[in-house]
């Protein structure tokens, strides 16, 4: 594996797996990296969320046809289906030496860099893995913190809040959501916010899509169920109103969270499926 020529391509692919098929009895829904190099595909089986910014243990996979680079959808032979949620062109960051990893640039225009290391990560005391490999954001905003955010939907619709008086962005509309505790994972925080902001229980269904907001917030957007007759009661100090309101009525509400705009042009790029037709 030597001289990578620059500005290949590169894929981020989420498989979910169907449970029932003989080939993944053992196995659950996880995310696949594919990266060219020359007419192949270099791919990797990620083990955990490639956007949490934190060294995640990965498989390493046989190569792959360069096809590979633009599947989505059903796989053959009843095998789950596979959700394309970046890709772009690569370019490795030395020439002679892949091993230093690449840059990732996406359709947004984003630009990630990608560092993998056999065995185990050279700055931690993790335990041995095949691999492990982490996706980095290039950003003139550093990240201070994360955030998890709650993309419920019911009748074709989306379940929104109004920000209270009392938090950061008063007044404004958004999904509901709120900041990750230290190294809690995503779906415990999703559960504990809901609990605190709404008085829902919630059951996280899968990850959709993961941005950096203008202050500095990694944002993680999942879909997430609730009981169909589940009540909600709002915690007065952090909401103000809520509602459940079509795509088109939440685009045209005003304040709208720039965030939570980015979050609908991404889907309407296809960048990700939801349980709702109209858009």
């Amino acid at each position: 594996m030597t001289n990578p020529a620059k500005n290949q391509r590169f894929a981020l692919l989420y498989h979910q797996i169907n449970p029932n098929h003989r080939d993944f009895l053992d196995r659950r829904d996880h995310w696949d990296l594919l990266l060219q190099i020359d007419g192949v595909l270099m791919a990797w089986e990620l083990n955990g969320d490639p956007w949490s910014q934190s060294p995640v243990s990965a498989r390493r996979l046989a190569d792959h046809h360069i096809d590979y680079l633009d599947l989505e959808g059903a796989v053959s032979q009843d095998r789950g289906n596979i959700r394309r949620l970046r890709w772009g062109k690569l370019q490795w960051c030395q020439a002679n030496a892949p091993d230093l990893g690449a840059w990732l640039t996406d359709q947004t225009g984003s630009r990630w860099l990608v560092r993998w290391f056999p065995h185990s990560h050279p700055e931690s005391t993790m335990p041995a893995a095949e691999y492990w490999l982490e996706l980095l954001p290039e950003s003139s905003q550093p990240i201070v913190k994360s955030g998890a955010i709650a993309v419920i939907c019911r009748d074709q619709r989306f379940l929104v809040i109004q920000r209270s008086q009392l938090v950061r962005a008063p007044g404004q509309f958004c999904f509901p959501g709120g900041t990750i505790e230290g190294s809690e994972p995503v779906t415990e925080a999703l559960v504990r916010e809901m609990q605190e902001e709404l008085s829902i229980e919630v059951e996280p269904q899968h990850h959709l899509w993961t941005n950096v907001s203008s202050w500095g917030v990694q944002l993680h957007w999942w879909l997430v169920d609730i009981a169909p007759n589940a009540q909600i009661f709002p915690n007065e100090r952090e909401v103000a109103w809520f509602g459940w309101l079509s795509p088109r009525e939440l685009a045209s509400r005003h304040p709208l969270l720039p965030s939570n705009r980015l979050f609908l042009e991404a889907w309407h790029r296809n960048e990700f499926t939801l349980p709702i037709h109209t858009r």
